[in-house]
């Protein structure tokens, strides 16, 4: 098996191991996630899906034909290494998110009255900082599979589940809590420090 396959299946399970704090329920809560935790699983899959295939298939047939163009493509030496620091970066950075959170971090979009506008820890900067660190964990992903195919095949699919997932996320938001969420909206990005 190559090598950067193998290291590539060790960091998703990473991932997925840190995962585990995301799984828990808030009863008192009303759903209103309108299907987008549906969408993000099919994207996030058929980003790794499509990363994995592409570096398999990179393996089985190394044709001088294709050589030529896809190997212009790949990253070099330090992928693996960098992809690793960027999963764990990426993947610490979630849970410290989800740890700030507390109860009010759900996997579904789920909002209820009680529920406070919480601005310490990562959120004082971003909205949706588990989105970050998700999206970085998966780059990272990308990355050590070696292929500027890899993180654009991982990275797409996990942008668009994201343009789908804030919406809906935001609006529940807004609807729910009111002024003190879009005043909140107006301090802080969504993604991205001082560019999204």
């Amino acid at each position: 098996m190559d090598r950067r396959l193998f290291i590539a299946y060790g960091l998703t399970l990473v991932i997925w191991i840190g995962e585990i704090p995301t799984f828990k329920r808030r009863p008192e809560a009303r759903p209103v996630d309108r299907g987008s935790i549906g969408v993000v699983r099919r994207l996030f899959g058929a980003g790794y899906l499509g990363a994995f295939l592409y570096r398999y298939w990179l393996v089985a047939d190394d044709s001088l034909a294709r050589a030529h163009v896809l190997r212009a493509l790949e990253l070099g030496p330090w992928d693996v290494p960098v992809g690793a620091a960027l999963v764990v970066a990426g993947t610490l950075f979630r849970n410290w998110a989800v740890r700030t959170l507390g109860r009010y971090f759900t996997r579904t979009v789920q909002v209820s009255d009680d529920q406070p506008v919480v601005e310490r820890g990562p959120y004082r900067w971003l909205r949706h900082p588990s989105y970050t660190g998700g999206a970085l964990a998966a780059g990272g992903v990308g990355v050590a599979l070696g292929s500027v195919v890899t993180v654009v095949a991982i990275l797409v699919p996990v942008a668009i589940a994201y343009a789908v997932r804030i919406p809906i996320e935001e609006q529940a938001l807004v609807e729910t809590l009111g002024d003190r969420y879009r005043d909140y909206m107006k301090r802080t990005w969504r993604l991205i420090p001082f560019l999204y």
